[in-house]
């Protein structure tokens, strides 16, 4: 007895057909279902950002931790993207058809997306010490 996905019929994602019979095909799910879990985990803490946003200072330490959090939650969603990908376009010992690398594609907007956040908490705590020099002097 396997493990078994719940479904009962080969799945097409991109051209490559997705077996329930295949150990590589399992773990690309499984592995996609996380990504897109850790990714909706981003959007929550962003969620709470956008809050802290409207009821407090948007210099405080908290900000910048959720900025840089979010930021590291998208990069381990993409990583984990791109990893569960690697899985099914680039071949492990059998090929279906010619790679096509345009699964790339998808996963670089969210990669920036994630750079920019960790930019920006830096810029947010930069601009919090100034504030707080500022702040000293009057």
């Amino acid at each position: 007895m396997g493990l078994s996905l719940g479904y009962e019929t080969d799945i097409t994602l991109a051209g490559y057909k997705i077996s329930n019979n295949n150990l590589v095909d399992k773990i690309f799910l499984i592995l996609d279902l996380i990504s897109s879990a850790i990714f909706i985990y981003g959007i929550y803490i962003l969620r709470k950002l956008i809050e802290l946003f409207i009821s407090s200072d948007i210099f405080s330490t908290e900000v910048i931790q959720k900025l840089n959090q979010i930021g590291k939650v998208f990069l381990l969603s993409t990583l984990t993207e791109l990893i569960a990908a690697s899985l099914i376009f680039i071949p492990l010992g059998y090929n279906q058809k010619p790679i096509d690398h345009s699964w790339i594609n998808f996963e670089f907007p969210t990669l920036g997306l994630a750079l920019f956040f960790m930019f920006l908490s830096e810029v947010f705590k930069k601009a919090k010490e100034t504030k707080d020099e500022n702040d000293l002097t009057v």
